[in-house]
């Protein structure tokens, strides 16, 4: 039962549908800070196109993939290669779910979705005959690129959808608190895979400032974003920025416990949870607070 129920966990983890959960929750917690109810179609799409962006890889790889389980010792890589052609599927199933469920969506939000899917496919896709590996092989831009896509999905296209009227100002406060906090997360990514990275020759933030330069930038923008809820938000509830608080605080921690030295699981679990706990924490403050 234990290991049946460890399978269970590993095949939510690494085939990318806990991090979907967590592109939902991020843009759930959008929905909740302007004020307005969740659009379901939207929320659906941003799972399905998590799915298939975070598995994109897999299909443009299939065969190498499925023929690493032999070469590998590490437990993700041959959990994935022997998964390969049911994790093919489920992308496959959640690129064809989203058509549907995008003629619920209004025009502004379809166009931005697309702009939005195609910068996330570039991070991988091998448009560019010298970056094989796609943009991610451009030099400390990795980071930004995956902060960027978070932010534009998870806040521009929930406040797209919802249709209400908001100053420039505040779309931008609430994109670069969103971007910050990804940066960040990724950032903590990047620590792990510092190692990997130098050996690849794959020129990360991480491995460009090292360890401690890189946990301090980290908890520089983390204050940077306090500093953002603080002095621009100035209307906003008390119990929504003791939750905002209390992510970042908890963020801190895990900057603090990161290391080249962590599993697949602080990462993958742990670091993309908080995106989860940082709209629970929320959530909980409005409501019980």
């Amino acid at each position: 039962m234990r290991q049946k129920a460890k399978h269970i966990f590993d095949y939510l983890i690494f085939s990318h549908l806990f991090v979907a959960l967590c592109a939902v929750a991020q843009a759930a917690l959008t929905y909740l800070l302007i004020g307005q109810k969740p659009d379901e179609a939207l929320l659906l799409i941003i799972f399905f196109a998590s799915v298939f962006v975070y598995n994109f890889r897999v299909i443009l790889y299939f065969q190498r993939i499925k023929a690493s389980q032999k070469n590998s010792t590490n437990h993700r890589v041959r959990f994935v290669s022997r998964h390969s052609t049911s994790i093919l599927t489920i992308a496959l199933v959640a690129a064809l779910l989203i058509v549907p469920l995008s003629f619920f969506l209004k025009i502004k939000t379809i166009e931005a979705g697309l702009l939005t899917g195609i910068i996330a496919l570039s991070y991988s896709l091998p448009f560019i005959a010298k970056l094989k590996g796609g943009l991610r092989q451009v030099p400390g831009l990795k980071t930004f690129l995956v902060a960027g896509v978070w932010a534009l999905g998870t806040v521009l296209l929930p406040i797209l959808q919802a249709g209400i009227e908001l100053h420039l100002t505040q779309i931008i406060i609430l994109f670069a608190k969103r971007f910050v906090f990804i940066f960040v997360l990724a950032l903590l990514f990047d620590l792990r895979d510092i190692d990997s990275d130098r050996k690849f020759g794959l020129k990360t933030l991480a491995t460009l400032l090292g360890p401690a330069q890189t946990k301090i930038l980290c908890l520089f923008l983390l204050a940077s974003q306090l500093f953002l809820i603080i002095n621009f938000n100035s209307a906003i509830a008390q119990q929504v920025f003791i939750g905002l608080l209390a992510s970042s605080l908890l963020t801190s921690y895990f900057v603090i416990l990161a290391s080249s030295k962590r599993n697949d699981y602080f990462c993958l679990f742990w670091v993309d949870g908080l995106m989860i706990t940082h709209y629970l924490l929320v959530l909980a403050a409005v409501y019980f607070l």
